[in-house]
């Protein structure tokens, strides 16, 4: 499957992403909320294992379950444009981080499941950065993140467009001059 209007917002923690797809949603974008928080947060709720901060492995299948439900799930926005907050190739990143050796089926799924080539990358923004009670990587780790992330994205035949650090507004402005 490839959906030329879905796009990718990803880069490290705490770099403005969820900010920016907030504004989008606010002018009527269709946008797709990251996964990982949401799982935490049922993690939590039930005393589960499957967290970043315990059980990284059984954390990171929830997660590339969860990126092919949103994919599949907002494949009724067949025209519009549709923002993802992270995606597929994010769990990707973060099993490559962590060291998690994914089966040669979780890989393929790459392959079947694109997105729009043009992908929105939000570098380390050390002003902006906040922890929370779901992000609890230092800024150092969020840098890591980063590269990682801008990598593997390149790696699966992505092109990253750097968006600039600039107030909401104008970032918005940006992906949309860009899409």
């Amino acid at each position: 499957m490839y959906q030329h209007n879905f796009y990718i917002f990803t880069g490290g923690p705490g770099a403005g992403k969820t900010t920016v797809l907030n504004e989008l949603a606010g002018r009527g974008y269709c946008r797709v909320e990251e996964d990982a928080r949401r799982i935490i947060q049922e993690q939590l709720d039930k005393d589960g294992t499957a967290l970043p901060w315990k059980d990284k492995a059984q954390y990171t299948q929830l997660m590339l379950t969860a990126a092919v439900a949103s994919y599949r799930a907002a494949g009724s926005f067949l025209d519009s444009p549709v923002f993802f907050d992270r995606s597929l190739v994010d769990s990707y990143a973060y099993a490559t981080l962590e060291d998690i050796r994914l089966s040669d089926a979780d890989l393929m799924i790459a392959d079947q499941i694109r997105y729009n080539s043009k992908v929105f990358f939000f570098p380390p923004w050390p002003e902006i950065y906040q922890n929370d009670a779901a992000r609890k990587q230092t800024f150092d780790e969020a840098v890591l993140t980063s590269k990682i992330l801008r990598t593997v994205y390149e790696d699966h035949g992505y092109d990253l467009v750097d968006v600039p650090k600039a107030d909401v507004v104008q970032r918005a402005d940006f992906i949309l001059q860009h899409i």
